[in-house]
């Protein structure tokens, strides 16, 4: 399988097929756009910078972006509701986290969870490889990425959403994050290849450099 971080909150995915989750349009973000031809996309919501499904579509692309369980050929998807923010989505409206097992490994993305997910822990738990965004102001921030982390209980934490390079938004940068972590840190390119032998024994941060 290949992992390839693609900027801000979108990853893509290559194994049996490919899938894409939260593609932005790049320019809007100062970032390139998204270099990829998907056969399935997850949109967590439907925001400028997570929703641009279309920069991403091949001829029979399929798109989900809704809660509930799904089937994508072999693979099952579940897609978790949340909020982008502590009222109950009062402020930002809400998201859809998406977990789903490719190559063996159990993914879950945590879209723009805004909010500690004391209701949607027993969903999140056992996942192998967790995206969670550490930006703060329209996310949770790093202090409450980390009570996420350790109440999730992953094998790997791979941060997101966070103020990097050229990247536009108004949000912090990794580090506070990376500062706190009581996990040791990996740093890696923009993407890798990854086995199910490839996960750590003990939880460990992944840092993909763009």
């Amino acid at each position: 399988m290949i992992l390839r971080w693609h900027g801000h909150a979108c990853f893509e995915l290559q194994s049996d097929f490919t899938l894409v989750v939260d593609p932005h349009d790049g320019r809007s973000l100062g970032l390139s756009p998204p270099s990829a031809s998907a056969d399935l996309v997850l949109v967590s919501h439907d925001h400028f910078d997570h929703n641009q499904s279309r920069n991403v579509r091949g001829l029979r692309t399929r798109v989900i972006d809704t809660a509930g369980r799904h089937q994508f050929q072999e693979c099952k998807i579940r897609g978790i509701p949340a909020f982008h923010d502590e009222e109950q989505g009062a402020k930002r409206g809400s998201v859809v986290m998406f977990r789903f097992a490719m190559g063996g490994i159990d993914f879950l993305h945590a879209a723009d969870l805004g909010h500690f997910p004391a209701e949607q822990l027993d969903a999140m738990r056992g996942c192998d490889l967790l995206f969670l965004p550490v930006g703060g102001v329209f996310t949770i921030d790093s202090a409450m990425a980390w009570r996420v982390a350790q109440a999730v209980a992953p094998r790997v934490v791979v941060p997101m959403h966070y103020r990097y390079g050229s990247l536009t938004l108004a949000i912090d940068e990794l580090q506070p994050f990376l500062d706190a972590s009581p996990w040791p840190v990996v740093d890696l390119g923009s993407e890798m290849e990854l086995e199910q032998e490839d996960l750590p024994t003990q939880p460990e941060v992944w840092r993909f450099l763009s």
